[in-house]
């Protein structure tokens, strides 16, 4: 707050730095919850589990290790983004939630790395910064209990299937943006069709309503 009486508005390093205190809480709430070896293998066991429909990360790990498996990865977001020196917007708050939420129930520390570097791939394919791609990256590993399932429903030698679970990864990568945009323009289609119905219901010209909006 200056001499005035205006609050200035917080730097980006103190944004992500107080956004980064959700995941740290939920970390050190979990090294109480669990002694420091049961977490460790409940970890392991997070991180070897198939991932089949919705599993619950506390039944199979236990609370310590679902936390802190939620935690590191969604410090592991915000490092992203701020290393990449990324503005911090509501994107920012919104792909860092969904990153927590959906580490207790799917996302591990191993599966969603896969489609974060499918991403990278998309971006130097396109010959542009990944910062375009990342929050829709972001939102993409919400898929990436698909990687895990992969790992173990076909009946491959390891090296082969690491190798299709990285296919797996890219492909969902690669496709993701396309039909992020396309729903994009799908839904500014819905609201234009929404306009001109509202502009012949009330026979209003449509150039009127395009000036007010």
């Amino acid at each position: 707050m200056n001499r005035f009486g205006i609050q200035r508005p917080l730097s980006k390093k103190k944004c992500f730095l107080i956004l980064s205190l959700l995941p740290l809480y939920f970390i050190v709430v979990g090294l109480f919850m669990q002694p420091v070896d049961q977490i460790f293998r409940g970890i392991v066991e997070i991180i070897r589990e198939p991932d089949f429909l919705i599993t619950d990360y506390f039944v199979i790990g236990g609370v310590g290790a679902a936390f802190i498996n939620a935690g590191v990865l969604t410090l592991i977001c915000i490092g992203i983004m701020y290393a990449l020196d990324m503005n911090f917007d509501g994107h920012t708050v919104t792909s860092t939630c969904l990153m927590f939420g959906f580490s207790l129930f799917g996302k591990n520390l191993l599966n969603i790395w896969m489609i974060l570097v499918g991403v990278f791939l998309y971006a130097r394919y396109h010959k542009t910064t990944v910062k375009r791609y990342l929050y829709v990256g972001f939102y993409g590993t919400s898929l990436s209990p698909i990687v895990s399932q992969v790992m173990h429903i076909v009946d491959l030698p390891l090296p082969l299937r690491f190798l299709l679970c990285a296919a797996t990864g890219i492909i969902i990568a690669a496709v993701k943006y396309p039909c992020a945009f396309f729903s994009q323009g799908l839904f500014s289609l819905q609201r234009r069709i929404c306009r001109w119905n509202y502009c012949d219901r009330d026979r209003i010209h449509p150039e009127i309503l395009w000036r007010n909006h």
